[in-house]
């Protein structure tokens, strides 16, 4: 899924229809950060590491504000 993911958003990125987007970068092993994720259900609510990233999240070049955040296991 994630990799069918990135590719629509790269192709969005290339016809010109996303260029005031970028996508987030949240690693797996990284901290989770309420700004740039979103726990999946059967997450742990307390885990502060990010264990698996399913799809990543997107926000705007310019603001940096958060659009869509990444979907995360912790």
């Amino acid at each position: 899924m994630t990799r069918l993911f990135d590719f629509f958003f790269d192709l969005g990125q290339k016809l010109g229809t996303l260029g005031r987007l970028e996508q987030l970068t949240v690693r797996p092993n990284g901290r989770y950060d309420v700004d740039t994720c979103t726990r999946i259900d059967g997450s742990d609510p307390a885990g502060n590491i990010v264990k698996e990233v399913l799809v990543q999240g997107y926000r705007q070049k310019i603001s940096k504000r958060v659009v869509e955040p990444s979907l995360v296991r912790t």
